[in-house]
């Protein structure tokens, strides 16, 4: 199955515009030294950034995997987690394919991962983002007329703020909604609001 029918056609109905997948424009060149189960993404993309990290070109993934203590392993290092500390990790063995996510912070040993597919394996790492994933929201920038919108942002997030409040943020920004709120709530509050007047940003928190 094509990866793209199988996994970033819900990435991109589920974080929309903050997804960035770079389709291949080149060709891919010779893929031998690369785990099987990575082809079907690098035969038809370049690169994939993600709110939960991402999936390296090919030769990012070259460069690290040749690195210690990767290389030793035979582990491949495709991509990893938007703080740097956990690296995304492929191998075959005797026709198994194997998966791993290791936090470099937490241990120096890298355990034998689990076999499962590259599908599988993202899934993983979204539901654990969808879990634990927190955010800040910040109001960036909105238009002149943009009142209204501001008073549905008010009701959806909850805020404690008067029309004349609104009208003070909406004179200086950029502006808080708050400091700690999940990110997987916040976007789907966003994407209920359908917001074309204000600009709003989620930045994670490390």
């Amino acid at each position: 199955m094509d990866i793209k029918e199988s996994l970033f056609d819900n990435l991109e109905e589920l974080f929309g515009e903050r997804l960035e997948l770079i389709e291949r424009t080149t060709e891919y060149g010779n893929l031998s030294d690369i785990p099987s189960a990575l082809h079907s993404f690098y035969k038809k993309y370049s690169f994939a950034k993600m709110p939960f990290g991402s999936i390296f070109t090919v030769e990012e993934t070259r460069k690290m995997s040749y690195q210690q203590p990767f290389m030793d392993e035979e582990w491949f290092c495709f991509g990893q987690d938007n703080y740097g500390f956990v690296f995304w990790l492929c191998k075959e063995i005797d026709g198994r394919t194997f998966f791993n996510a290791w936090d470099h912070d937490m241990s120096d040993d890298i355990d034998e991962g689990m076999e499962i597919t590259l599908e599988e394996f993202l899934q993983e790492i979204i539901n654990d983002f969808e879990e634990n994933e927190t955010c800040s929201i910040e109001i960036k920038s909105c238009e002149e007329d943009a009142l209204a919108e501001l008073v549905k942002i008010k009701k959806a997030f909850k805020m404690t703020a008067s029309m004349s409040k609104l009208q003070e943020i909406k004179n200086n920004l950029p502006y808080e909604i708050s400091d700690d709120f999940s990110y997987m709530k916040a976007l789907k509050i966003l994407k209920d609001l359908k917001l074309n007047k204000v600009k709003i940003d989620l930045f994670h928190i490390d």
